[in-house]
């Protein structure tokens, strides 16, 4: 057991500081707020060079002291009322869970909000794509001539088909003809065989 101890040159002890021997198995330290007692407690757990502890026959033993410190380090509130978590070692696993835990919900908060953001952007996507259709679609109106319309059966029916038949002419690399001029060739070359113009590029001139 501690038979004695000294603290000096910290919190309210000066360099003089305190002297406590012949101390028995039970003992009170008693004193006002700020008189020095958490002090004592701290350094007799946990022995600084400005506190000397003699015990008897120069034995040490642990020193367990229940104070705050020894809460924090030993005792952590689950968040559930009447429910804690003892030891040091589960203390630091349960801490680790949490930590992991305040991880997954900032990355889960990153991810909605990433989400909402992907989902706006999608929206602007689709409807340029609508747009691009629909401007597509409004060029359709100006084939007018009866063998052109002709060779694009089953594409002026619906606006994604006819959209799909023009990025098909683009992907090639055949020159672009103006309007007149495939109607020209259409009514020159293809005035009985309306079926071979529909592997000209058309979208080129439409678009």
């Amino acid at each position: 057991m501690i038979q004695s101890f000294q603290i000096k040159n910290i919190g309210t002890y000066d360099a003089v500081g305190i002297s406590c021997d012949n101390l028995e198995k039970v003992n009170f330290i008693y004193g006002a707020n700020g008189s020095g007692k958490t002090t004592i407690s701290k350094l007799l757990s946990n022995p600084q060079s400005n506190c000397t502890i003699s015990w008897l026959d120069n034995r040490a033993l642990e020193t367990l002291v229940y104070n705050k410190d020894f809460k924090e380090k030993n005792l952590l509130d689950s968040g559930f009322e009447g429910v804690f978590t003892i030891g040091e070692e589960d203390i630091d696993n349960e801490r680790k869970i949490i930590a992991e835990k305040d991880k997954l919900d900032k990355l889960m908060v990153n991810i909605r909000r990433y989400t909402v953001t992907l989902d706006s952007k999608q929206g602007e996507l689709r409807a340029l794509e609508e747009e691009k259709v629909e401007a597509v679609w409004n060029n359709s109106k100006l084939i007018n001539h009866e063998l052109l319309r002709s060779s694009l059966t089953g594409y002026l029916g619906k606006k994604i088909d006819f959209f799909q038949r023009n990025l098909q002419g683009l992907s090639d690399n055949t020159p672009a003809l103006a309007l007149e001029e495939l109607e020209s060739i259409a009514t020159s070359i293809f005035h009985d065989n309306t079926s071979a113009i529909t592997n000209r590029p058309l979208a080129k001139v439409i678009i």
